[in-house]
């Protein structure tokens, strides 16, 4: 048995989203209200724009990718760090979040964990340095034929 709760589905309204960004949110049962158990992100040539929900995306942190091939897609979700199969390979740093990005590059889809000390200050709540920097990948078959 796992502590976890089940997840569950919450609708957030269209028009909080930007063209092309996606929601990034905690558990239902943590989250008090969107505005603050949600990020919103956004694939950019340098590599993700992330802000708070709600918020100016203006205010995005950009997360430059550090090495492979360029994302097309995109998604995630703001989980515990301690909850994650890949902690051990991820520097927390103290950190009680973790931003889980998920993309797809064509061939595979990698899987990225950025520790975030503090979700409600992006700027400070992300180490320095902080780069997308894949710790696993799932390949995809490709069509035959």
């Amino acid at each position: 048995g796992s502590d976890s709760p089940p997840l569950a589905f919450v609708a957030l309204p269209r028009t909080s989203f930007p063209a092309g960004a996606v929601a990034f949110c905690e558990d239902s049962l943590l989250m008090a209200t969107a505005s603050t158990g949600c990020l919103l992100g956004s694939l950019t040539e340098e590599g993700i724009a992330v802000w708070h929900y709600g918020g100016p995306r203006a205010d995005a942190v950009i997360l430059p990718f550090e090495s492979g091939r360029p994302w097309q897609s995109l998604a995630g979700a703001l989980m515990r760090c301690d909850d994650l199969a890949v902690q051990a390979a991820v520097p927390r740093a103290g950190a009680e979040r973790c931003l889980v990005l998920v993309g797809w590059d064509g061939e595979r889809l990698p899987l990225a964990v950025i520790p975030l000390s503090n979700v409600t200050d992006l700027r400070n709540g992300i180490p320095s340095g902080a780069a997308v920097r894949p710790r696993a990948d799932a390949p995809l078959p490709t069509a035959v034929g």
